[in-house]
């Protein structure tokens, strides 16, 4: 008995990416989303409420790439 993993993998390369699409689309059509724990929905909230009061700071695009460079040196 043959692994279907193994069999996709030797697919030619175009049938693997289509294969990768449905296998995609399949997971992306479901509706359920991942179970938060306790302590991901309290660290949600106070992001929020941090946000909603102002106290977040943000960066923009260039600043983040900007700090990634410096940290490279």
């Amino acid at each position: 008995m043959s692994n279907p993993i193994d069999d996709i993998l030797m697919l030619p390369v175009d049938e693997r990416i289509k294969a990768a699409e449905i296998i995609w689309e399949s997971i992306s059509d479901e509706s359920a989303s991942p179970s938060l724990t306790e302590t991901q929905i309290e660290e949600l909230i106070a992001r929020r409420k941090a946000y909603e009061e102002g106290r977040m700071k943000f960066l923009s695009w260039e600043q983040v790439k900007e700090n990634i460079q410096n940290r490279k040196r």
